[in-house]
């Protein structure tokens, strides 16, 4: 959300700038970063839709100390590539999960398995 309201206060600084001080390269850089957060915003919206992200434990029930596997399988539906693709674990166990950060080509899957 941070990053949302950075870039729409950059936005509207930067036009606001060209505004006061005219000329016609300061509106196209006006435009050019508005098409750009526009693009960058339409890249989101469908890696997040395209992503798939299975987690199978090995065990129905588990006790107090024992040691889980589990495996992560990361699929990639879209035609673009998915940069910096990080889990975030809000399980109980995210005490002991190492967050790690992986790249999908297109229509490739990953699988990763972890032992808490």
């Amino acid at each position: 959300m941070r990053n949302k309201i950075f870039l729409l206060l950059l936005l509207i600084v930067s036009f606001a700038f060209a505004i006061f001080t005219g000329g016609k390269i300061l509106y196209l850089l006006v435009y050019e970063f508005a098409f750009f957060i526009l693009l960058n915003y339409l890249y989101i919206r469908h890696i997040k839709n395209s992503i798939d992200i299975y987690v199978i434990s090995h065990k129905d029930e588990i006790t107090v100390g024992e040691e889980i596997a589990y495996e992560i399988t990361l699929i990639n539906n879209s035609f673009l590539p998915v940069f910096n693709l990080k889990i975030i674990d809000y399980s109980p166990l995210n005490a002991k999960f190492k967050s790690e950060e992986w790249y999908l080509m297109p229509f490739k899957n990953k699988k990763v398995q972890k032992n808490l």
